[in-house]
């Protein structure tokens, strides 16, 4: 006779989430080898004096309050 295994509804939970991150990281793992794109990293990232800084209060509050670059966020 076949034994069945019980899992509890916790277990059950956590291997959901261990499933959807292993899914996850396997369909994203590739964009560690792209590069920026020319289009508006520069402006957004890596001349962004605004965000130099890492994550603060201010940098969150100008991040959700600006125009700046006036690109697609307008």
């Amino acid at each position: 006779m076949l034994n069945k295994i019980n899992i509890g509804s916790k277990e059950q939970i956590l291997i959901v989430y261990i499933v959807l991150t292993l899914v996850t990281l396997a369909v994203f793992w590739q964009v560690n080898q792209y590069d920026f794109v020319n289009f508006d990293d520069p402006v957004y990232v890596t001349l962004n004096s605004n965000i130099h800084s890492g994550i603060t209060l201010d940098g969150l509050r100008w991040a959700f309050s600006t125009t700046y670059a006036e690109f697609w966020h307008l």
